[in-house]
């Protein structure tokens, strides 16, 4: 059996050396047993996360261990509410699918991959960042789909695990540039 805190400090890692995050942005957890979850804590680099970083917290987003929770806990808590599938979430802001987030375009699906392993993406309309109306609007868009761009923010990308989360966020930028480069051409 693996160790939570591993999965998610390597998982950071993964988002941050892949170019998905640069500096304190973004932020991942985990569906851990008994009601609580394990979360990226609030102000750290993702790509230098050790295994003592992450933060667990209840439904209510209370810490249990470690310090503060990511800003965006609410945005997770109300995901794991609203999907009992889910049991990893990767929160990116990751350029190209940043910058069609901010456009109000969608991602076009340019390719099998695409349609299979992220389905129809999502678009939630701005809030506030690390509020609760963040976070009904993120479960809307998300509905159950595999992921959503947050309008002026970023991306996010659920799972059945960590993998799945991470491998969804890689795709879900590389369908973003294709699609941000299809624009450009006049190719939509």
């Amino acid at each position: 059996m693996s160790d939570p805190r591993l999965d998610l400090v390597n998982a950071a890692r993964q988002v941050y050396d892949s170019g998905l995050v640069n500096g304190r942005a973004g932020n991942l957890s985990l569906r851990l047993p008994e009601g609580r979850y394990l979360i990226s804590p609030s102000g750290g680099c993702l790509g230098r996360l050790t295994a003592a970083e992450p933060v667990v917290i209840d439904e209510e987003g209370q810490a249990l261990e470690g310090g503060i929770a990511s800003t965006e806990y609410r945005v997770h808590l109300a995901i794991y509410a609203a999907r009992p599938d889910v049991a990893a979430i990767v929160h990116t802001h990751s350029t190209y699918a940043t910058v069609l987030a901010y456009l109000g375009r969608p991602i076009l699906n340019v390719n099998p991959e695409t349609a299979e392993v992220l389905g129809p993406v999502g678009a939630a309309a701005e809030q506030p960042h690390g509020t609760d109306a963040l976070a009904a609007a993120v479960v809307g868009a998300l509905n159950s789909s595999a992921a959503v761009l947050l309008e002026r923010h970023g991306a996010l990308t659920v799972g059945a695990d960590m993998p799945a989360a991470v491998e969804r966020a890689q795709y879900l930028e590389q369908a973003a540039l294709m699609t941000y480069l299809i624009n450009l051409a006049g190719g939509a």
